[in-house]
This record gives structure tokens, sequence and C-alpha cells, in this order.
């Protein structure tokens, strides 16, 4: 249940983020301008948010080894997901 609360929290707060014309479309990999840095920064709440949970022995190594733009470019999009809103990817 806790989780549950947690979640729809986190949910809201990237829900917040978008600042991006609603018609904007992402259609092409790797994502530029404002659709990445809306992206990264979203990647970047959820990461924490992990971190937060996971509470790691080494959270300074995890933190050091987080890249939320190649965590965009390489492993968020698969062949065939596209075109996607920035809100769908978010």
């Amino acid at each position: 249940m806790a989780t549950d609360n947690a979640d729809e929290k986190l949910r809201q707060s990237l829900r917040g983020m978008l600042v991006m014309d609603s018609h904007a479309a992402i259609t092409s990999v790797p994502v530029g301008g404002a659709a990445r840095a809306v992206l990264i920064e979203a990647a970047n709440t959820v990461f924490e948010k992990i971190i937060d949970r996971m509470e790691p022995e080494n959270e300074d190594l995890t933190r050091s080894l987080w890249d939320a733009g190649h965590y965009i470019d390489k492993h968020l999009f698969k062949e065939g997901m596209l075109p996607m809103t920035p809100d769908h990817a978010v």
C-alpha cells in the first residue's frame, strides 16, 4: 500500500514536468531538444526514487554508474515503438 502511494506521487510529479506541446511526437532516436531535457529529468527523478528504495551498500558507486542520457539513447526506446508522445515516453 505504501509503495502504491509513493508510485502515485512519483507519477504526479512526472506529469508536472511536461511542458511540451501536446501534439509533439518523438519520431526518431536519438531524441534531442526539449523532449530530451524532459526525458532526462524524468529518468533522473525515477532513478533517485529507486535509490531511495534500494538503499544500496555503495550509493556513490551506484550513482556514478547512472547515465540518464545513455539510458534514453540505448534502452528507453525499442524498435517499432516510435512515433511516441513525450507524455507516453515519460
